[in-house]
């Protein structure tokens, strides 16, 4: 049988220092810089605490840094914002990955309501 992969982890340490100096380049450099981030992680896993958090702090600290974040559990997004999310949402750009035509409409609902929450 194949290898499972509903195992979850963490960044290690030094994953999480490559961003801040990306954006020491970008800033260097006067030029946004984009990030593809949480493609593996389930950024909005609720069975995830503190991952989320992590990275949204490291995503305020990196003001040079555009970041595209992918998650299949797009419906969680709205309420697992961060407080500071007005702060940040320019620079992310939320995507949500879609298994099949037939939960498409219901996915592209939920990245509608979480635009909703990123305009307000």
């Amino acid at each position: 049988m194949g290898e499972s992969f509903d195992v979850r982890t963490r960044a290690a340490a030094r994953t999480l220092k490559q961003p801040l100096a990306r954006n020491r380049k970008a800033a260097k450099l006067g030029v946004s810089h984009r990030v593809f981030c949480a493609s593996l992680s389930g950024l909005f896993d609720a069975e995830m605490p503190g991952t989320r958090e992590r990275l949204f702090e490291l995503i305020r600290a990196t003001p040079w840094l555009i970041w595209l974040l992918l998650s299949k559990r797009i419906g969680n997004a709205p309420d697992m914002l961060p407080p500071f999310w007005d702060e940040i949402k320019d620079r992310c750009v939320i995507m949500a990955t879609m298994a099949a035509d037939r939960v498409a409409s219901r996915v592209l609902d939920m990245l509608e309501k979480a635009h909703e929450r990123q305009a307000g």
